[in-house]
């Protein structure tokens, strides 16, 4: 062979962390409570209301069992249902004519599902959503750049989940992410968190469709799937992974620990699962049908 078969990948010194104080501000009134409420004694985080949280859950929250680790028997549950071309056309298309994201808009079937769907009797009034935000933009970096970007929002009552999200992802101060460079020992305070409560009922991290920088003629992504493992050390009972691709379909994975839902046996959870799909599937075909029908009248 007249080249080098081995490619040699170039040299590149990794960016710095982004968690820091010129990229994101903290201010001392979203730094005290998690600061104070997780060093101080927990008597006393309680008697002064303090919390180590950044959600608003609840005792009367859906959260899914205590977080647990078990290293022997980890199991992740994962339930991927596909969303057509044309339906997420359509819903984009009816988005943009209410001023709405399709990410609002997950939101909103995923509560609806939820709320009808836990198993009777229970005594949950609320539901937490949490939702990934990407960074990035709001510093001008690029999307190649592999560094953490990825901080949060937190809701309890998502009616107003569009128009909140949209001021959340461009916004650098009191940002989660930013939090990260006061704790003493990251691995301690992950390990602490074992046997707490889950962070929200579920969380989106939606990656949207990657849009190629040059011609795909030869050769182009027809299908993506994205998928987060069990997180035992925080996260949210229930993570619902999304990602399109251009003029093409979009997937989303719902992924879970094993036996941490608190509704039946691990049979129950994929059946409970498959239920939330199979609504969000419906409410989505039936978005679009009302626009058609509009369109026609």
């Amino acid at each position: 062979m007249e080249t080098d078969p081995i490619c040699g990948p170039t040299r590149r010194v990794l960016s710095p962390s982004f968690d820091r104080p010129e990229n994101l501000l903290i201010s001392w009134t979203y730094l005290l409570s998690p600061l104070l409420g997780q060093y101080l004694p927990k008597w006393l985080s309680s008697l002064s209301g303090i919390t180590t949280e950044l959600n608003a859950v609840t005792n009367s929250t859906w959260t899914g069992t205590p977080m647990f680790y078990d290293p022997e028997n980890v199991r992740t549950g994962v339930e991927l249902f596909t969303i057509d071309r044309d339906t997420v056309e359509g819903a984009l298309k009816l988005c943009c004519m209410n001023g709405a994201k399709l990410t609002g808009l997950l939101h909103q079937m995923i509560l609806d599902t939820l709320s009808n769907s836990l198993p009777q009797p229970h005594t949950f009034d609320r539901l937490g959503g949490g939702t990934a935000l990407n960074m990035r933009p709001p510093k001008g970096v690029s999307n190649d750049e592999m560094i953490n970007f990825a901080s949060g929002d937190f809701q309890i009552y998502p009616q107003k989940t569009t128009d909140r999200l949209a001021v959340r992802a461009k916004e650098t101060q009191d940002q989660p992410l930013g939090l990260l460079r006061y704790l003493l020992s990251v691995r301690g305070w992950t390990q602490s968190k074992s046997g707490g409560r889950r962070e929200d009922s579920y969380a989106i991290s939606n990656l949207m469709a990657p849009q190629p920088l040059g011609k795909v003629d030869k050769c182009a992504v027809k299908k993506m799937v994205f998928c987060r493992p069990t997180d035992v050390a925080g996260g949210a009972a229930l993570s619902v992974n999304v990602v399109s691709v251009r003029d093409g379909p979009m997937n989303i994975t719902v992924s879970w620990q094993a036996n941490g839902l608190e509704v039946g046996s691990f049979e129950d959870e994929v059946a409970f699962v498959g239920s939330l799909c199979s609504h969000i599937e419906d409410g989505f075909t039936h978005l679009c049908n009302r626009m058609d029908v509009s369109e026609k009248s």
